[in-house]
């Protein structure tokens, strides 16, 4: 009787690690910006992103007190509101106000340590276009983030390309054009690329079909009085519209 109870009990031990050891890590992207306001290629891109890298999750983070903006952001409630109402759709996406409410100076380094540590069964992707990726080596502690996020790079799809996250491995990494010499260099010294991360991969890239736009236009047209229905969604508009933003 006592044997049976154990063996059943060892059984159901090995069982359970089983499953344990089966269980998918969560997959989460970052994808952050100013949103004044955000438009139809954010949207996108967070599609993009949810599509070809599997995410369970999407964080979208509008940025606080950062060195890479001026001070004519729009105030915070309004960003904070507009991303909600473009990326309310799609659901895996979530908005976070964790630099919003970051009291000085807010960098990316921080935003995913502190995402890290609220998740901390997951792997990251930190999600940026690839003007972002051209001066990737100036951000802060930029080493250490590819640490703690596999760079995930929306590049122009083009017919040399095809759908899907590619690896930046090996040879795969001459085609990344759109990246800066420094970082290439220094992804390429790293003969195992697991000693700086702990993802099999360091960089990937997203097929995203070219969008002309940008919120800096946004606000200019909005300015000239001029119709910007093509660039954001019907709820953002309203929104702008409502509040009278960027008059």
């Amino acid at each position: 009787m006592h044997d049976s109870t154990l063996k059943t009990s060892q059984s159901s031990a090995s069982a359970s690690n089983d499953f344990v050891a089966n269980v998918r890590r969560e997959r989460i992207g970052v994808l952050g910006g100013a949103f004044d306001p955000p438009h139809l290629a954010h949207l996108r891109l967070g599609e993009v992103a949810v599509e070809q890298l599997g995410l369970d999750r999407l964080i979208i983070v509008p940025t606080g007190n950062t060195p890479r903006k001026s001070n004519t952001l729009s105030f915070a409630e309004h960003r904070l509101s507009m991303a909600w109402l473009t990326f309310k759709d799609l659901k895996q996406a979530q908005i976070d106000d964790c630099e919003i409410l970051r009291s000085g100076t807010s960098y990316s380094f921080d935003t995913l340590t502190y995402l890290k540590n609220s998740y901390q069964k997951a792997d990251f992707y930190l999600i940026v276009g690839a003007d972002q990726a051209n001066v990737f080596d100036s951000w802060y502690r930029w080493e250490e983030i590819l640490h703690l996020a596999t760079l995930a790079v929306a590049d122009r799809q083009t017919a040399e390309q095809p759908l899907g996250a590619r690896s930046a491995q090996g040879l795969e990494l001459n085609e990344y054009k759109w990246h800066n010499k420094a970082l290439t260099q220094n992804i390429r010294d790293k003969q195992n690329l697991r000693l700086i991360t702990g993802q099999s991969d360091i960089v990937v890239k997203l097929s995203m079909p070219s969008m002309q736009v940008s919120a800096t236009h946004i606000r200019r047209l909005v300015k000239a009085g001029a119709n910007i229905s093509e660039f954001v969604t019907p709820a953002v508009l309203s929104y702008i519209q409502s509040h009278s933003l960027y008059n």
